[in-house]
């Protein structure tokens, strides 16, 4: 564990399944309301230059592919502003 160190659900599918591609395009239900983007490196550390705060529900798209660009960024997680909670994962194709 480490700072950021969190415990929460975790949800299981019965029957396995595919991950989700969504062919370079958030699905609707990812882009409501105000996120919180943290960006980690492939040692699973913040890199703190290209966190972000989206309040704006139209521009999350534009703000993680700003994020994936950082050739120090490995994937991005997108949570809740207002609550923190975990909302989904992003990696370059």
């Amino acid at each position: 564990p480490g700072p950021f160190w969190e415990a929460g659900p975790v949800f299981i599918h019965e029957a396995a399944c595919r991950r989700r591609r969504c062919n370079g395009r958030l699905p609707t239900v990812a882009r409501g309301g105000a996120r919180t983007i943290r960006a980690y490196d492939a040692d699973h550390r913040i890199v703190y230059a290209e966190n972000r705060l989206v309040d704006d529900p139209a521009a999350l798209e534009m703000e993680l592919r700003g994020a994936l660009i950082h050739p120090d960024v490995a994937y991005v997680h997108v949570r809740n502003s207002r609550a923190g909670c975990f909302a989904f994962r992003v990696e370059r194709a």
